[in-house]
């Protein structure tokens, strides 16, 4: 199958934020439909526009809950193969969002500080492991085993001559 076009793509976004019910993409028309609470566009066969839901506990959907337009293109079993738009900026394109320019979206507004989050589930692990090694006590440092010096020769001679007598 095809992938989507970044016109295509950010149309099909900004259709899903507003209250239209058909979007005109270079693919032909498509319905803007609810699913599950979530507006999202059958592009394809094997593509599915979809805004963010709202109602899961994850960075996105807090982002979406104050007010940011999130939109995933589906493709694939995973998250990982899925693009994705927010605010008007491809900033994923995943398997199902072709290379190319976008046209000029319009100005974005700033995104919510929580959108500096880290882009994958890989990252985002490894960020974990990190910060558990940043949070883990620091082991001890090894005690220095003392040397014991030995006394001087006058000294060690003095002290045999005092025990053997």
């Amino acid at each position: 199958m095809a992938l989507i076009s970044p016109a295509d793509a950010l149309a099909a976004h900004n259709a899903i934020h507003s209250e239209v019910g058909e979007v005109k993409l270079s693919i032909g028309n498509k319905k803007v439909e609810k699913k599950n609470g979530m507006r999202c566009v059958q592009l394809t066969a094997d593509i599915k526009a979809m805004e963010q839901n709202k109602s899961k506990s994850s960075a996105w959907a807090k982002q979406a809950k104050e007010g940011a337009k999130i939109t995933w293109f589906l493709k694939g079993p995973s998250h990982h193969h899925w693009g994705r738009i927010v605010e008007g900026v491809i900033e994923a394109r995943g398997k199902a969002l072709a290379e190319g320019d976008a046209p000029a979206a319009p100005a974005a507004k700033k995104r919510p500080a929580a959108a500096a989050l880290v882009e994958t589930e890989d990252a985002e692990d490894a960020e974990m492991e990190d910060a558990e090694e940043e949070a883990a006590p620091a082991e001890p440092p090894a005690k220095k085993a003392k040397a014991k010096a030995a006394p001087p020769p006058a000294a060690a001679a003095a002290a045999s001559a005092s025990a053997a007598g």
